[in-house]
């Protein structure tokens, strides 16, 4: 075929669907109707001389000439995009621009909604698109960003390797304390290592991996008495009111929820390493002038929020205590 009797835009359909696998999820992503994409899938099987997506069940399967065309069709339009972008001046007062965000519930509560507050008045016609993490361990995060049309990636950048080939750039670090319902009959000032093994213990998890924090007590070979799993981390606060449970949290956002939901902070009573949480992106976007434009204001953010939103917090909440001593 001559490349002068395809419709490129069919590639960027392409790319949509077989990153999401559903014709309304595509949709979404291209701000079409789904007859629109319904259609481009019809002349992209006319394209290519394929079905491309098979129906099995209640879900779309990529064909295997789909699967292989992935990888071309998105380093192709990945291409064409930064070739665009490259000189092409950005103006956040008055540009149209959607960016896609990958982060956790507890980065997208405590760092971006208010980082998007203040975007809103800064860049009134840019657009977000938030999406929670997943699996991210054994090199998903990389996926992740490639093959979903991702801007930034943030993640903790103790699971993912420093060799990885994309750049980065670290945001805040963060330490785990330990949380319980502040009424709590059996724990005060402080929790031991003895209690905290034998009383009931919220876990948390993302997607179907263990948080850092349980990794870590696993590591250093900790028992828990494990009751309840819960999947996400700010979920898991709610759990906590009312009940004997501990569960580890983290500092800055447990502090945050210690006033509205009447917990408890205290010293963890082992030793549990902080992590940091870093920004990932596409070598392709580096000189993109929209995307350094967000990674600078990103960076900025960081750079003072959690300073003031630690002291902030800390001033009346109940306890982060060790020992009777507000830290």
């Amino acid at each position: 075929m001559e490349l002068k009797n395809v419709d490129l835009n069919l590639l960027v359909a392409f790319d949509a669907l077989l990153s999401e696998r559903n014709v309304t999820r595509a949709a979404e992503r291209l701000t079409l109707t789904q007859p629109a994409v319904s259609a481009a899938l019809a002349r992209l099987r006319v394209l290519f001389e394929d079905p491309l997506l098979v129906r099995q069940g209640r879900h779309l399967v990529a064909t295997p000439v789909a699967e292989r065309l992935v990888e071309p069709v998105r380093e192709a339009l990945l291409l064409v995009q930064s070739t665009l972008s490259m000189y092409r001046k950005f103006d956040p007062k008055v540009d149209r621009r959607t960016f896609s965000i990958i982060a956790s519930d507890y980065v997208t509560l405590l760092f971006l909604q208010p980082l998007l507050s203040l975007l809103a008045e800064e860049a009134p016609n840019v657009q977000f698109r938030i999406r929670p993490a997943s699996d991210v361990r054994d090199n998903n995060h990389a996926e992740q960003v490639r093959t979903s049309g991702t801007d930034i990636l943030i993640i903790p950048r103790e699971i993912f390797p420093l060799r990885m080939e994309y750049p980065f750039e670290p945001l805040f670090t963060e330490r785990y304390v330990c949380v319980c319902d502040a009424d709590h009959p059996e724990v005060s000032t402080s929790i031991t290592l003895e209690q905290f093994s034998r009383l009931p213990y919220l876990a948390t998890s993302i997607g179907s991996m263990s948080s850092l924090a349980d990794a870590q007590l696993d590591k250093l070979g900790i028992p828990r008495n494990t009751e309840v799993t819960a999947a996400g981390f700010t979920f898991a606060y709610f759990m906590l009111p009312g009940t004997r449970l501990i569960s580890l949290s983290h500092e800055k956002f447990g502090l945050k929820m210690a006033k509205k939901l009447n917990l408890r902070l205290l010293e963890p009573p082992m030793p549990l390493a902080p992590f940091t949480e870093c920004m990932v992106w596409l070598p392709q976007n580096a000189n993109d002038a929209g995307h350094r434009w967000l990674r600078e204001r990103i960076k900025l953010h960081a750079s003072s929020f959690f300073s003031d939103a630690l002291s902030n917090e800390t001033e009346g909440a109940v306890g982060l205590s060790d020992g009777g001593r507000a830290v």
